[in-house]
């Protein structure tokens, strides 16, 4: 942990708008404003946007920094009833409000270079939204979803960005395996940070829409906390669903069973490695339903493609095992022989 990790709460602000029609957060406790510009990304009940700071620095020049800010209505959040289960597997009846309460307090908790950082939590009790202050990055998602193709797109900024700077990795092999080799490699170390038994973390909505990658450190970083469960122990259950079907593990989908975060998580990411690897495809992908998703993920056999390497094979089978007390660890993948981008 990074001796100087804190994040800011903020309680007193003046909203106001500037000449430009753009959304503007003036702290009162510093005198620092946040311009509000571009939505770059939307979630369920919040929107992100670009954003940039304006403070004076110590000898009081006028400074600027980019940021992104999720902002999220409080009243709309609080009238959204949802179901959550416990680690008893108990019903409790809870708004969303909860739940993104919930999020902070597992973001603000997290300072690793592959996981987006959580700087300032802008909450005055005076204004309908909450606002969080997070790292901007540049690139934006690893892929994109094409949803005229039915498939995820790479980024060719993150490409060209990891070719400049592991141009070895490019020179040993083709330009998608050296690019997934490289991303995943440094997923897998966010992921083992989260599971970490000091932190007991489990992420529950990881896809390439949120891995995220910043060109400043030609890092991917993974982001949004919304549904994230923070354990008591590594071996204690998750009985609230993961978030997005295509990478639900198999165990997750039967109602009333608890299921091993950890190894669900695994096999969410290793989805992520088969997306990159064959072109942006997913394994089980219906287009029919998600029922007929569901399905294919809890029956269907894994395809593997014939430019998949020998290396690539053995991990992928190793991680999209359906039976999860054969599916391998994060620090099992870590160690694999794939991940290691000299080989």
């Amino acid at each position: 942990m990074d001796p100087d990790f804190v994040v800011y709460d903020t309680t007193e602000v003046a909203i106001s708008r500037n000449p430009q029609g753009r959304k503007v957060i003036e702290c009162l406790n510093d005198g620092s404003k946040f311009i509000l510009e571009k939505t770059i990304g939307r979630g369920c009940f919040s929107k992100v946007k670009q954003s940039y700071r304006i403070f004076r620095d110590e000898n009081g020049n006028e400074e600027q920094a980019i940021y992104a800010i999720k902002k999220m209505h409080k009243p709309t959040l609080k009238k959204q009833r949802c179901v959550l289960y416990d680690s008893t597997n108990t019903m409790k009846m809870a708004n969303n409000w909860e739940k993104v309460k919930t999020e902070i307090s597992i973001w603000r908790t997290l300072c690793h270079p592959n996981i987006i950082r959580l700087y300032e939590v802008i909450d005055d009790r005076n204004h309908d939204y909450v606002y969080l202050v997070i790292e901007y990055a540049d690139c934006g998602q690893i892929m994109k979803w094409k949803s005229d193709e039915q498939r995820y797109e790479l980024n060719n900024d993150v490409v060209g960005w990891l070719r400049e700077k592991y141009p070895e990795v490019y020179e040993k092999f083709d330009e998608r395996e050296a690019t997934a080799k490289i991303i995943f490699s440094q997923v897998a170390q966010g992921v083992e940070y989260l599971q970490n038994p000091t932190r007991n973390v489990i992420h529950k909505d990881l896809k390439p829409d949120n891995i995220l990658f910043c060109s400043m450190d030609c890092n991917a970083k993974l982001t949004d906390f919304t549904i994230s469960q923070k354990l008591e122990t590594p071996e204690t259950l998750c009985y609230n669903p993961p978030g997005t079907t295509p990478f639900q593990a198999p165990e997750s989908m039967f109602s009333g069973n608890g299921f091993s975060g950890q190894k669900s998580d695994v096999w969410a990411m290793g989805i992520c490695m088969y997306a990159m690897m064959s072109g942006g495809f997913l394994p089980f992908w219906s287009n029919e339903s998600e029922i007929q998703t569901q399905l294919s993920i809890q029956n269907q056999e894994l395809t593997l493609h014939e430019s998949f390497s020998d290396d690539f094979k053995d991990l992928l089978l190793k991680i999209l095992t359906k039976n999860p007390d054969e599916r391998i660890s994060i620090q099992e993948i870590l160690t694999h022989r794939w991940l290691n981008i000299k080989n």
